[in-house]
């Protein structure tokens, strides 16, 4: 009983968004600044070759870094904090063995699969955005939203600034991490994360049989699930309260009450059920 409302709690801080202003959770919109700005990747079809490069947004562009290899520069005068990137896209994968460096690990019904962009011709510009080394150094965090993974800008971003990705305390909670909120996740590079991959429960591939990217069903009790509303996106023009940056914006995000609606229903089913038990002892 204990698991199942621990994963329920779980499910519903996947449908929750955060608001780098008030460092709050919401859904929705944020009380005070309202529905946080989608950047959506240029269409490109699948199995394309290049498609990585192809999909990047404007206002970015692909370079290579004195490091080796590649990163994504930001081009317009400022990306605003708070914008989000994504979906991370790349191929489904169910062992850990063949994770890379452009994997990332995603939590759906209490175990895991990954994401790898290894290949650019079915992944997204995301793949080249370089990990951070440290906190301190990141503007970006990734984070599991819908059973997907996102990157959103925790500052902002200048012309001529490198984007820089790492996990905050959303993606830590994630992989089963229970850290106080001040511990720093210095893990350094994305080999060192890979390593806790390995304490993971992995999906089989029988129940991946339905589409990932379904949240239409939850192992929530009936309590709960209905607490948890589809999304509807809805498309925007314009960076309305930022900057113009020449984005295709994308509208949407969650409401904190919510979620603590959930928190609390799920605390009075476990009495109930405690107290049910000891009636009948």
């Amino acid at each position: 009983m204990m698991q199942s409302a621990e994963e329920a709690c779980a499910q519903l801080e996947d449908e929750l968004l955060f608001c780098e202003d008030c460092r709050l959770y919401f859904r929705d919109s944020c009380p005070q600044h309202g529905a946080p700005t989608f950047i959506l990747d240029t269409p490109v079809p699948g199995n394309v070759p290049s498609r990585a490069l192809l999909s990047l947004p404007e206002g970015l562009v692909v370079k290579e870094r004195s490091q080796g290899g590649f990163g994504v520069w930001c081009t317009i005068p400022v990306i605003p904090r708070g914008c989000i990137f994504g979906p991370y896209e790349g191929d489904i994968i169910l062992e850990r063995s063949e994770c890379t460096v452009y994997s990332w690990a995603v939590r759906e019904n209490g175990s895991y699969f990954y994401i790898d962009a290894s290949d650019d011709s079915k992944s997204s510009w995301m793949r080249y955005v370089a990990c951070a080394s440290t906190e301190e150094e990141h503007n970006l965090t990734a984070f599991q939203y819908r059973g997907k993974i996102y990157y959103r800008a925790s500052q902002l971003i200048h012309s001529g600034t490198e984007l820089m990705v790492w996990i905050g305390e959303e993606y830590a909670r994630t992989l089963g991490l229970k850290l106080g909120e001040h511990f720093k996740y210095e893990f350094g590079e994305k080999e060192l994360l890979m390593k806790l991959f390995q304490d993971l429960t992995l999906k089989t591939r029988d129940s991946m049989s339905n589409p990932v990217s379904s949240r239409s069903q939850y192992v929530c009790n009936d309590m709960v699930t209905p607490l948890i509303q589809s999304h509807k996106s809805s498309y925007q023009m314009n960076n309305v309260g930022h900057t113009s940056s020449g984005f295709q914006l994308l509208e949407g995000t969650q409401n904190l009450i919510s979620f603590v609606v959930g928190v609390v229903v799920i605390v009075i089913f476990l009495l109930f059920f405690l107290l049910q038990l000891f009636s009948n002892l």
